[in-house]
């Protein structure tokens, strides 16, 4: 904010995009949750996802962060948080409390937002470097790599 001030005078306060860079998973999640309902649905739609999906998936990036970020395991591990899994995709999410389902809508959020991403590709790097571990305790199906979700 200081660096803000000393270099802009109008507007007085920091643009909202501008703000939301540096707001955390949990507090992004925390906003969009307590908004109105008409804003709720205003910026799903911008994702194309239904509002209660999009407060679902943001809650369950913020968990699945700050696991991670405090060294937690996600591998075979049964989330209590999770992001909503629509019935048409049942067939595709087999284990919807594992990590496989983040990482589905961690990957389907990629998409909407920058078309032109590796993270799929990144997983599947990682994961291969790996190979003793197996996949399914994190809910992987097989061959998912091949699923469309991740082309």
């Amino acid at each position: 904010m200081d660096s803000y001030t000393k270099n802009y005078d109008e507007p007085i306060e920091p643009p909202g995009w501008m703000t939301f860079e540096v707001l955390s998973f949990g507090t992004i999640s925390k906003i969009y949750e307590n908004l109105e309902r008409e804003h709720q649905i205003s910026i799903s739609k911008k994702f194309e996802l239904a509002a209660d999906r999009l407060k679902s998936w943001l809650h369950a990036y913020a968990h699945i962060r700050n696991t991670c970020a405090h060294h937690s395991r996600v591998w075979n591990r049964t989330f209590r948080i999770n992001p909503s899994v629509l019935k048409s995709e049942k067939d595709h999410v087999f284990a919807p409390k594992k990590f496989y389902n983040h990482a589905v809508a961690i990957q389907c959020m990629l998409n909407k937002v920058s078309g032109n991403h590796s993270w799929g590709l990144l997983l599947d790097d990682l994961l291969s470097q790996y190979p003793s571990i197996p996949l399914s305790p994190m809910g992987f199906p097989e061959d998912w790599i091949k699923k469309p979700i991740w082309n």
